[in-house]
């Protein structure tokens, strides 16, 4: 991500008022970010230690400033391997999957994961 929009991040989010360590964590993972990169929560969580439900609130904000998009990504629950298809509306996603990797058929909503897609460098 560009410096302006880290930036924007660091002044029009609740970022700002996280301590200095994990404020610089998650803006040197933002900042790694490309156009349309996936950006999961749980890396977020990994390299900052902060808690889901903070995690998630951050990266919301970040949403509501359009620097990125909540996306569906459909993952197998036998196999645990992303299918690689990505929605950007629970109405888009099919009702059944089939997993290439395991063969495993499935049914919605099994298998979705909330993530965030990059919509500004």
């Amino acid at each position: 991500m560009l410096q302006s929009t880290l930036l924007k991040i660091k002044e029009n989010t609740s970022v700002k008022n996280l301590n200095y360590n994990k404020k610089e964590k998650i803006l040197d993972l933002l900042s790694i970010l490309k156009l349309n990169q996936i950006l999961y929560p749980g890396t977020v969580i990994r390299h900052t230690g902060l808690t889901m439900g903070n995690v998630y609130s951050i990266l919301d904000e970040i949403e509501s400033i359009n620097i990125l998009e909540r996306v569906f990504e459909i993952y197998c629950p036998n196999c645990q391997r992303s299918t690689g298809e990505i929605y950007k509306s629970l109405n888009d996603i099919p009702e059944d999957f089939f997993c290439e990797n395991c063969e495993h058929e499935h049914e919605s909503p099994e298998g979705i994961l909330v993530v965030y897609m990059v919509n500004q460098e």
